[in-house]
């Protein structure tokens, strides 16, 4: 049972994280003054999208395939 709460608290607060770095990257996009720095920051949002969606892809995946009986995984 502890281990369960343990494993609801880590998904809400990393879903938390990642919600808060994506709107951080969106307002970043936001203040972007010049076209070439718009463009270049639509590609820097880009990489860094990609990377969270990696982070984000793969710790969902051990949280999902983590068996009740151990918590070693992560």
């Amino acid at each position: 049972m502890l281990l369960l709460l343990k494993k609801n608290i880590l998904l809400v607060s990393f879903t938390f994280f990642f919600c808060i770095n994506i709107l951080l990257l969106y307002k970043n996009l936001d203040d972007a003054v010049t076209i070439d720095y718009h463009s270049q920051a639509i590609e820097d949002k880009n990489r860094k999208l990609s990377t969270c969606k990696v982070i984000f892809t793969s710790f969902y995946q051990k949280f999902i395939n983590m068996e009740v009986g151990g918590g070693n995984e992560l």
